[in-house]
């Protein structure tokens, strides 16, 4: 009779286990669901955030900078005189991508991750290399010169100079790398979008 009485107990004590270890297990089981849920709509929202930014504010800027690049380009190798207006751009930045680590751009992006690095890498280059920079930075460094030799206003010294050329040469080198990575960007967001 003991015996019998010492099983029924134990029956009884697994079954009164099993009644509190259960709910925990699903209650568990079911939270981890929800976080798993939930990180997946942030991931979302992350990446549509993200695809939108550059659609909506990278991408249209993309043509106007290359328009820019190009009229900077006409007028350095045409000699122009001409004062050509050169917008700031201020909207044409990564800031608002940087504002997300990488390890939730792997998370939503995972394969395209790289494409993505890449893009914010280009936006950032193209940044500080913008057509106004380039441009300041070529007629600063050509009035510097035309002061040192006391040239200053002679175009026919800017033309002739074996100085001033090589400085309009890579100047112009520079300008049209510009506009090859405006170009590959272009393409390298498009296909991301997609």
């Amino acid at each position: 009779m003991i015996l019998f009485f010492e099983i029924v107990n134990e029956s009884n004590l697994t079954l009164e286990l099993s009644k509190l270890i259960l709910p925990f297990i699903i209650g568990l089981f079911s939270s981890v669901i929800i976080d798993k849920i939930r990180e997946s709509i942030g991931n979302r929202k992350v990446k549509s955030f993200i695809l939108m930014y550059l659609e909506k504010t990278i991408l249209p800027e993309l043509p106007e900078i290359e328009k820019i690049t190009l009229n900077v380009k006409n007028k350095i190798q045409n000699y122009s005189s001409e004062k050509i207006m050169l917008p700031a751009f201020e909207s044409f930045n990564s800031n608002v991508l940087r504002g997300i680590d990488n390890v939730q751009y792997y998370k939503v992006f995972k394969k395209e991750y790289v494409l993505l690095n890449e893009i914010i890498s280009m936006i950032d280059f193209l940044c500080k290399n913008m057509p106004t920079k380039i441009n300041d930075n070529y007629y600063d460094y050509i009035n510097q010169h035309l002061r040192e030799k006391n040239k200053i206003g002679d175009l026919l010294h800017v033309k002739n100079c074996y100085v001033c050329v090589d400085k309009k040469e890579d100047t112009i080198r520079i300008l049209d790398s510009r506009i090859k990575e405006i170009k590959i960007l272009k393409e390298k967001i498009e296909l991301l979008i997609k």
